[in-house]
């Protein structure tokens, strides 16, 4: 008598876990803030351990004083998403006063 034995194999996951899939928005998220943030002149810092984002800028009228403003990972992020969201809000206008022909 012959025995067979059936075999099943695990089945593999051809997607992303949601919990990675968000993982990667933030990454892509993260990663957007800081190539703006280095369009307008950030500067890539680690103090303490901690990344940080600085740029420096010139008071007005003079060539000697300055400051240095520096963002963490969160503030960087949230400055990128208001930006996102003021162009969002422009570009609607715009649409808005297109379909009103104004």
């Amino acid at each position: 008598m012959v025995a067979g034995c059936a075999s099943q194999s695990a089945p593999t996951e051809s997607a992303a876990t949601p919990a990675a899939q968000a993982a990667a928005g933030q990454d892509q998220e993260l990663l957007d803030a800081i190539r703006e943030a280095t369009k307008r002149g950030y500067k890539i810092v680690n103090q303490n351990g901690e990344t940080l984002y600085c740029k420096e800028d010139t008071k007005t009228g003079t060539r000697v004083r300055s400051t240095i403003t520096c963002l963490n990972e969160a503030q960087l992020r949230a400055i990128q998403q208001n930006s996102q969201r003021n162009v969002e809000q422009i570009q609607r206008t715009g649409n808005d006063r297109n379909m009103r022909g104004g």
